[in-house]
């Protein structure tokens, strides 16, 4: 099931984390040992395994927003909840949320977990059950990003394309993120072409090999932080016709987002956009 977001919590969260995502990529492509330092912090904080969430994109923006309420706050309301109509679940979820949205002070400090200001500057041994949800959605959503940004569609879709026998896709996805081979089907596939019995697994070893030596970042990206904002409105689920392209403008006209000056512009960005997310 899609979780409903409320295009005012949109707009927030657009205006919290757009801005420090853009600085994060900036930050890797002056520094391309950020990323394999976060995979080794990943693995030693025992969060290696966040890839298997890649399975399902809604599980993204479900970990986006469990960082929105502490565990045990989510633990107490749930038997109550739970009794509720789904219609009823809907509202209270947006309720809650909302109520956040209000209280500017109280989401900045939620959110600022989301953007670690570099791997070596976190403690494992300190993290709180709540902080590695947190991290395991700023985990989630930045290689959902950068390779959105890089290779035009998601991680989601990657991992998908691969599991279904397309070895490019596999490849593009280990370039962006090494830990997705501690996903089982990505495992075998790599192993079964070890044996290289066809000619499709060495040439499969070349090009993964390819892709694993060569920088994830490249290059000015253009317009950046509007592709990064209409990748988390997709990430929210906004990007399927609920919204008219004015009200996405005015959305981004208030979150503070730059690169989108029309709605021929917005149109074109959104064609782009949707021509290389129907490849799965």
């Amino acid at each position: 099931m899609k979780i409903p977001i409320t295009p005012k919590l949109a707009t927030e969260l657009l205006k919290q984390m757009v801005p420090q995502y853009e600085a994060f990529i900036a930050d890797l492509q002056a520094d391309s040992g950020i990323l394999p330092r976060i995979a080794e912090f990943a693995q030693k904080t025992g969060l290696s395994g966040y890839p298997q969430l890649y399975l399902d994109k809604q599980n993204i923006i479900k970990l986006v927003l469990a960082t929105l309420m502490p565990v045990e706050q989510i633990n107490a309301l749930n038997d109550s909840v739970t009794t509720l109509s789904l219609e009823d679940q809907i509202e209270f979820a947006n309720q809650s949320i909302e109520n956040l949205v209000n209280e500017p002070e109280k989401l900045d400090a939620i959110l600022d977990p989301l953007i670690p200001d570099t791997p070596d500057g976190l403690d494992s041994s300190q993290l709180s059950d709540q902080e590695k949800i947190a991290l395991t959605a700023f985990l989630l959503c930045i290689h959902d990003i950068i390779s959105f940004l890089v290779h035009g569609r998601r991680i989601t879709d990657l991992v998908q394309c691969a599991i279904n026998g397309d070895d490019e896709a596999f490849c593009l996805a280990v370039q962006t993120d090494r830990l997705v081979l501690s996903i089982p089907s990505f495992r075998e596939r790599l192993l079964k072409s070890l044996d290289l019995k066809t000619d499709d697994d060495a040439r499969f070893l070349y090009n993964l090999s390819y892709r694993i030596q060569s920088p994830v970042l490249r290059g000015k990206i253009k317009h950046r932080s509007a592709w990064i904002a209409l990748l988390m409105l997709d990430i929210m689920n906004l990007l399927d016709g609920s919204l008219t392209r004015t009200e996405i403008l005015s959305m981004f006209d208030e979150a503070g987002i730059e690169g989108i000056s029309s709605e021929d512009n917005l149109s074109r960005m959104l064609r782009t956009f949707r021509a290389y997310q129907n490849q799965v």
